[in-house]
């Protein structure tokens, strides 16, 4: 039934994308850095073989695909009609596969990189998530990276209470999500992965989205008073170069790796 609701919201999304010109994720600004962000770490962790995990249309296989040619890269997804796009288009360098990140049909050690991008968030129940987890940790090679670009809950929490002291109503996680409790997954990884955002100094910080948020989300509703959340509104484009600061953002960015098995 949880899976029903999924499937059913992102059957209605597809009929909105053409092709690899859009995503599901209708914030412009939130793609952007998403897609830098991994772009960027393919370029330094310098992977043979990467796991899209949730790949959608393939919109971000498309473009690391383009830019790192002599890496392989392999897309999968549980939505038959994201799939369908992923796979007329072609993709460079790429083998897209029906596959469901809880049982995935991918022996051990496999890959060098995986990465989600708001993926697991899709699994509405927390022991789901965490078999997810169990079976990144076991396609990824020994020493290889998981880079987790998911939803959290206290990132929401924070830019909710910034909302409430201004007298904007809280917004809550889309229906068909479930974010993570940052206490839950830190104790599940303990023994699988370490975090190692900090190896790269400021390069990769978890909280790269957070002052789009504030800005976005905050600060920009606050302003207009319409009590109404716009996208990509040219305020918001205005203030994109922004660093991140605090922990506004639900959509947060985690380098792990693979510790002994």
């Amino acid at each position: 039934m949880q899976d029903d609701i999924v499937k059913e919201h992102y059957q209605k999304e597809s009929v909105f994308l053409d092709g690899l010109n859009n995503s599901t994720m209708k914030d412009k600004i939130v793609l952007q850095k998403e897609v830098e962000f991994i772009s960027e770490f393919i370029k330094i962790s310098n992977p043979q073989r990467v796991l899209d995990l949730g790949c959608g249309n393939g919109y971000t296989l498309n473009i690391v695909g383009q830019k790192y040619p002599s890496i392989k890269f392999y897309g999968t997804d549980f939505v038959d009609e994201l799939l369908y796009i992923a796979k007329k288009i072609n993709l460079p360098n790429c083998d897209i596969q029906k596959n469901d990140v809880r049982q995935l049909l991918i022996g051990n050690n496999n890959f060098d990189l995986v990465y989600t991008e708001r993926c697991l968030i899709n699994i509405l129940d927390w022991e789901e998530q965490k078999k997810a987890l169990s079976e990144i940790y076991r396609v990824l090679k020994l020493g290889g990276y998981y880079l987790m670009i998911e939803c959290f809950t206290d990132g929401l929490q924070n830019y909710n209470k910034a909302r409430e002291e201004i007298g904007l109503v809280p917004l809550k996680e889309a229906y068909h999500n479930k974010y993570f409790n940052k206490e839950q997954f830190m104790n599940e990884i303990k023994d699988k992965f370490t975090i190692i955002n900090s190896n790269w100094g400021d390069l990769f910080p978890y909280n790269f989205l957070s002052s789009h948020y504030f800005i976005s989300r905050v600060l920009h509703e606050a302003i207009t008073k319409n009590g109404k959340f716009i996208r990509n509104s040219e305020f918001v484009k205005y203030f994109s170069f922004l660093s991140p600061q605090g922990n506004y953002s639900p959509i947060q960015a985690f380098i792990l790796k693979k510790v002994g098995e």
